[in-house]
């Protein structure tokens, strides 16, 4: 007992300084490690979660924190959990946004697509329209519908105006589109995953309510349901598949 008491000893009495110079490059290194850990990280969500890239003020605030904590190893743990928790969240949300899809967003739009078609005197989608959609890049406006389907736009409006079980299920539907195209286009999802499960749905149903859309949005003011256009131009080619 006494031997290992001494060997103890001995070995806390010993100078670690010499040990400092290469604790330095490893804290170094890790702090190299982490930054290119992120900037990987980074461009992977741009391209595979999401349309939209980091903001400036995340990237400049995650480069603020590293530069002045990089050599404490609880920052570094941090990031770590911090990483885990959001790949956690993108798995959790995106099934939620599956059963969205397919729950309620889907019900909604077949029960205004059909209630439209049962009171209007044209179908909303014509075959001119199909064609017209898939030669197009489209900007869903209201112009462009007036010089496609002049009747079939008046026809809606006077329908939108008149018919407030339609007007609620058209808004609502509308709103569900919107929501679940700004959970795509802002990474709050695995984009890739959704686009698999849901692209070709989502353009059918977008391109039948393409009249919907485009009574709400003019040429001078394109602000409504930007994102629903947005990821129906880049997902319409599967329509062709």
């Amino acid at each position: 007992m006494t031997k290992t008491m001494k060997k103890i000893k001995h070995f806390f009495s010993k100078d670690f300084r010499v040990f400092l110079p290469i604790l330095g490059i490893l804290t170094w290194a890790l702090s190299i490690l982490t930054l290119l850990t992120f900037i990987v990280t980074m461009f992977g969500c741009a391209t595979k979660y999401s349309l939209a890239f980091p903001s400036s003020e995340a990237i400049n605030t995650f480069l603020s924190i590293h530069k002045n904590f990089y050599q404490l190893y609880g920052a570094t743990l941090a990031l770590i959990i911090a990483y885990l928790a959001v790949k956690q969240y993108l798995h959790s949300n995106t099934l939620q946004t599956l059963d969205f899809f397919y729950e309620k967003l889907v019900p909604a739009a077949n029960k205004t697509i059909n209630i439209a078609n049962e009171k209007l005197s044209t179908k909303l989608l014509t075959p001119v329209l199909i064609e017209y959609l898939k030669n197009n890049q489209i900007n869903f406006t209201s112009e462009e519908l007036n010089s496609l389907e002049p009747k079939l736009r008046a026809d809606i409006m006077s329908l939108h105006s008149s018919d407030l079980d339609f007007q609620t299920n058209y808004v609502l539907t509308l709103g569900y589109f919107e929501s679940f195209s700004i959970k795509l286009t802002r990474g709050l999802v695995d984009y890739n995953l959704i686009k698999e499960a849901c692209s070709k749905a989502f353009c059918v149903q977008v391109r039948t309510l393409y009249p919907l859309i485009s009574i709400t949005r003019s040429q001078n003011d394109k602000s409504y349901f930007t994102t629903v256009v947005h990821l129906f131009n880049n997902w319409k080619y599967v329509l062709a598949s």
